[in-house]
């Protein structure tokens, strides 16, 4: 059972490679039916999209930035006020006695590593991440299925959708599949982080 779903899925793959643009219309629903929540656009380079249109509700709760690239720089310049990087540092946490057992054991004989969050960084938004693989190990990975993403100190458990890296374009063309070769873009709904 597990051989033939990795087999149907390395079948897509194959199929999703050779015909990137084409996808199958079941016979049992009409097409009209079946894309109704698409549209089409004529050209993917100059024609308008509205970034705010038929969004989820949870997406109303999400952190928008106006500047990027100055909120980034403000938060690191405000991150670097507070305890000199190197220094010896005692720390008191109160937390529940089953939760500290449970953090030493898990631990180990390593280190407590203790880490700060800098100016936003507790918020969600949709984070973009430029990611390739280290090895082609032969793995499929299908778009918003869900991967482990490490990033600085975070690990978070995210359902990315991959699109084309494209640089001076406002629209992406989604990629069903984590490419084996060369470079894309990871879209997921994550926590902010400057890096």
């Amino acid at each position: 059972e597990g051989d033939n779903a990795f087999l149907k899925r390395r079948r897509d793959a194959k199929e999703d490679a050779e015909f990137p643009d084409e996808i199958d219309t079941p016979e049992s629903v009409a097409a009209r039916t079946r894309f109704q929540k698409f549209r089409g656009l004529k050209s993917l380079r100059s024609s308008p999209w509205d970034p705010l249109e038929n969004l989820p509700r949870d997406y109303a709760k999400i952190s928008h930035f106006k500047n990027q690239n100055v909120s980034r720089v403000r938060a690191l310049a405000e991150g670097k006020e507070g305890v000199p990087v190197g220094s010896y540092v005692t720390v008191y946490v109160t937390v529940p006695g089953s939760v500290a057992s449970a953090v030493m054991e898990s631990r180990g004989d390593g280190p407590l590593v203790l880490g700060g969050l800098l100016k936003y960084e507790n918020k969600m938004t949709v984070m973009h991440y430029a990611v390739n693989r280290v090895k082609d190990d032969g793995d499929i990975i299908k778009s918003k299925e869900a991967v482990v993403m490490v990033c600085g100190m975070r690990r978070m458990e995210v359902r990315p959708i991959y699109s084309e890296e494209r640089l001076r374009s406002d629209k992406h063309k989604m990629l069903r599949f984590f490419p084996p070769r060369g470079s894309c873009v990871a879209s997921a709904y994550a926590p902010v982080t400057w890096a």
